[in-house]
């Protein structure tokens, strides 16, 4: 895999944290990757996260053979202004491991993952959680199902399938570039019942949100980095309260948004 697709298939999996790293075995045997990310919003399990631009630095390690792998890392997103950078700019922290394979279109793995959340004059919270994750990929189309579970400060389970049409795909031969659309639902299975109020997530059991998002990448090859860009619109129907509660403390039932995810990847790099 070149850094252009590498780079693209990176941005297609951010929004799912634990499994973007399963292409880093195509890469093997000994990988690394290393990303800077900017984004306009952040928005995990249907919940937003934050409205304002923020960074998001990731690192995996890993090593993989014929198609299977074993890798760690790390990830921090901003939640804070920029002034505070030096401070109390990161606001959460995940650190993972995880074994994967992949065997013709189909994409596995299994891992878990430690998250840190932190905020003003609050003293720093933390869970665990175990999850899986499968994804095939059939020419177009690419079903996907991922499920977690709670390990530690949280209980109950979260499941979210989802389905991929690509339309188009690196049709230039200079910058890469990707057109697809993706409908995807989240489920709470239990109470989640987190050990602290710092800890998101559903607050209620059954259907949290419906999204259709559709999404135009671009990654440009930079010599040793490449710059990887994300755009388009998406519509989501929030069910859960925690999804329809807004950063600015609002409830938004029907939210439509345009997110913006621009910034530098390592991807797929190795050592023989």
């Amino acid at each position: 895999m070149n850094s252009r697709s590498a780079a693209l298939t990176f941005l297609a999996l951010i929004t799912v944290p634990g499994v973007a790293h399963g292409q880093l075995q195509d890469a093997g045997p000994f990988i690394w990757r290393a990303d800077l990310i900017g984004v306009t919003q952040y928005s995990w399990r249907g919940i937003r996260r934050n409205d304002h631009f923020a960074l998001q630095p990731d690192l995996a390690l890993g090593y993989a053979h014929n198609g299977y792998s074993v890798s760690i890392g790390g990830r921090a997103s901003g939640d804070t202004e920029l002034d505070e950078f030096f401070d109390d700019y990161f606001q959460e922290f995940e650190a993972w491991g995880q074994l994967a394979v992949r065997k013709g279109g189909l994409t596995a793995s299994l891992g878990a993952m430690r998250f840190w959340y932190r905020a003003p004059a609050s003293a720093t919270v933390h869970s665990t959680e175990a999850y899986g994750w499968i994804r095939w990929q059939l020419g177009r189309w690419a079903p996907a199902v991922q499920a977690w579970t709670g390990v530690q400060g949280v209980h109950g389970s979260y499941i979210e399938p989802s389905i991929t049409r690509y339309h188009i795909a690196n049709p230039f031969a200079g910058p890469g570039a990707s057109l697809s659309s993706r409908l995807s639902a989240g489920f709470q299975l239990g109470d989640r019942n987190p050990d602290s109020p710092l800890i998101p997530g559903a607050a209620r059991t059954g259907l949290t949100f419906v999204e259709l998002a559709t999404v135009l990448r671009v990654a440009l090859d930079l010599g040793p980095v490449t710059l990887v860009t994300s755009l388009g619109p998406a519509l989501r129907v929030n069910r859960d309260p925690a999804a329809k509660l807004q950063p600015d403390g609002s409830s938004d039932k029907v939210h439509l948004s345009f997110p913006l995810q621009v910034g530098f990847a390592l991807p797929g790099r190795r050592r023989q």
